[in-house]
């Protein structure tokens, strides 16, 4: 390390402050050289001052595609100058914005005035209909993080959500209110439980199954006493609901499937892409290598596509947020189990953005 710097400080009598008064204070220090290499001098000024004074990187040079054309730089300069004022930029992006969905409004239209075979078989999964509850879902959400959230956000929760939860704490500290909220549930599952099965008793493997496990997890676990059963019971409730929507209910089952077919339509696409480079060795010979690897490597692909965007980070969150208020766990966890729902074994591919 050169320590020809300290050693000047220490002869023309330099006292540096302290880093973390510097930083408190929001103060830097600049070195001043003297004319004709007279000596340094050293003087304390705010840290505004000092970035401006000190020297200026100097740009990278242009290497992209449009650098081909001979009076790009130009047009560049005047793009960073008309960047420079927010009033303009933010009607231009207004206006695209506008034009957008204008667009998208005219081709929404268009599809759904076009009548096919498709539609008449499965209209909600494969017709106009997806595309409509796409169209429809994604407004709901712009409409709520875009004016809702953003300008009423603070009175919504100010006016509403505050009260009502100080009402719901106030009774929930009840001892009774609690065993009752706990107790109507549980006796309704009972009973689902010995109606379900009243005429074939073998179903009831399953539900002896599950109290084996969470047995078995108690007794072998390091820290019995630490464990949190609000947290066992609402995992496993949660749990229950999707199975009773994907099983019993006939629109649940069909949201489930559809969502589950445009999965694997979705992740088809890497067999095409496997079999124009390896040819045979993916079909008729099925090679795990090269057919069932290469759909691990796209989906990581089209992961990290996402994160990029910004995509997955907020669909993680917020069904980690949903997970952590309903359920009760860490944030940490909650954003684990989240993603886990998602991308199963694939989740060491998308846990560290996440997390940083």
């Amino acid at each position: 390390m050169d320590n020809t710097a300290f050693r000047d400080d220490a002869e023309n009598g330099i006292q540096r402050l302290p880093l973390q008064e510097l930083e408190e204070n929001k103060l830097s220090e600049v070195d001043e050289v003297g004319d004709a290499g007279g000596a340094r001098q050293r003087r304390v000024v705010p840290a505004e001052e000092a970035a401006e004074t000190s020297p200026k990187e100097e740009e990278e040079e242009d290497y992209s595609l449009f650098s081909y054309f001979p009076q790009y730089p130009r047009y560049k300069a005047r793009m960073a100058v008309l960047k420079q004022n927010e009033q303009l930029t933010l009607w231009v992006k207004g206006g695209l914005c506008l034009l957008l969905a204008l667009l998208y409004g005219v081709y929404v239209i268009s599809v759904v005035s076009i009548v096919s075979d498709i539609e008449i078989e499965d209209y909600w999964c494969n017709g106009d209909g997806l595309l409509l509850i796409i169209t429809g879902v994604v407004a709901i959400f712009m409409l709520y993080f875009l004016v809702i959230k953003k300008f009423y956000g603070r009175q919504i929760n100010n006016t509403v959500l505050k009260p009502l939860g100080k009402f719901i704490s106030e009774y929930w500290s009840n001892r009774w209110v609690r065993l009752i909220v706990y107790l109507i549930p549980t006796v309704a599952l009972l009973v689902f439980i010995i109606i379900d099965t009243a005429g074939d008793t073998s179903r009831l493997t399953s539900l002896f199954g599950t109290c084996c496990l969470i047995f078995a997890g108690f007794v072998f676990s390091h820290a019995p006493r630490k464990i949190i059963w609000r947290h066992v019971i609402w995992g496993l409730a949660l749990q229950f609901i999707m199975g009773l929507m994907v099983l019993r209910w006939s629109v649940g089952r069909a949201v489930f499937q559809c969502a589950g077919d445009k999965v694997s339509a979705f992740l088809a696409y890497t067999d095409e892409g496997s079999k124009f480079v390896f040819g045979p060795l993916v079909d008729p010979m099925g090679i795990f290598g090269f057919q069932v690897l290469p759909v691990v490597l796209f989906f990581s692909f089209c992961i990290q596509i996402l994160y990029y965007y910004g995509i997955m980070q907020w669909v993680v969150i917020k069904m980690g947020w949903l997970l952590q208020v309903t359920v009760g766990t860490t944030a940490c966890e909650s954003i684990n189990a989240a993603a886990n729902i998602f991308l199963g074994q694939r989740l060491p591919f998308s846990s560290n953005p996440t997390y940083q």
